[in-house]
């Protein structure tokens, strides 16, 4: 049987054999000598929440770093007290969840080596209600 792991420690992996090895870069220094990545992405921002119909559209600003991996994002349906992550590493700057009453999100990021930066200040989401505000009676 066969198996093919592809994830992001697969770079890590892929680096520690080959200082394992003994290898060396073009310049003859050994991959041993090279620092490992320990600094994380930077904190996402411009984390906003909308809503359709029948969906909440998350979205945030995108991060520059040249080894970011992806998005970590996570939601919470009691105000914070438990956060839930949504599966897999999110590649794109937005998620389209299910519509709901109310929700708290935040973002966080995460580079190829593993190092996840802070999680962005959350937001939140509450269904508007029906009613409007109340205009007292004119009096005559």
């Amino acid at each position: 049987m066969r198996f093919t792991f592809l994830s992001i420690t697969a770079p890590f992996a892929f680096a520690t054999a080959l200082v394992l090895a003994g290898c060396s870069d073009e310049a003859g220094t050994p991959f041993n000598n090279q620092e490992l990545d320990t600094t994380p992405s930077a904190t996402p921002v411009g984390l906003a929440v909308t809503a359709t119909e029948t969906t909440l559209v998350v979205e945030w600003d995108d991060n520059s770093e040249a080894d970011l991996a992806g998005y970590v994002l996570e939601k919470s349906n009691d105000r914070g007290n438990t956060w839930t992550t949504v599966p897999g590493l999110l590649s794109a700057s937005d998620y389209v969840d299910a519509y709901a009453g109310r929700a708290d999100y935040r973002v966080s990021a995460q580079d190829f080596t593993g190092n996840q930066s802070a999680n962005s200040p959350a937001v939140t989401y509450i269904k508007p209600t029906e009613h409007g505000p109340k205009t007292p009676a004119n009096p005559e």
